[in-house]
């Protein structure tokens, strides 16, 4: 999965969310991109992750009605 150019391998990662900006994190790897979080009529049953191909493009939290819109057109940030 590719999130604002950085390639992220499959395992667990840390999200964060400062004012509309994501900050994945695993060890030394790290990916930063724009997201506008946005809230749903229903609550998510799960953490779900969405792609457009390779591209993160939603994470929906699990337990609340929260998704965070990922920005496609951002530049890379290692």
């Amino acid at each position: 999965m590719v999130v604002n150019g950085t390639t992220l391998k499959p395992g667990d990662y840390k999200l964060e969310v400062k004012e509309n900006t994501a900050i994945i994190k695993q060890g030394k790897v790290m990916a930063q991109a724009p997201v506008k979080i946005e809230n749903s009529d229903q609550k998510f049953l799960t953490n779900t992750v969405r792609l457009d191909g390779t591209q993160l493009d939603e994470i929906r939290l699990g337990g609340t009605r929260t998704r965070l819109i990922f920005d496609k057109k951002s530049s890379a940030t290692n």
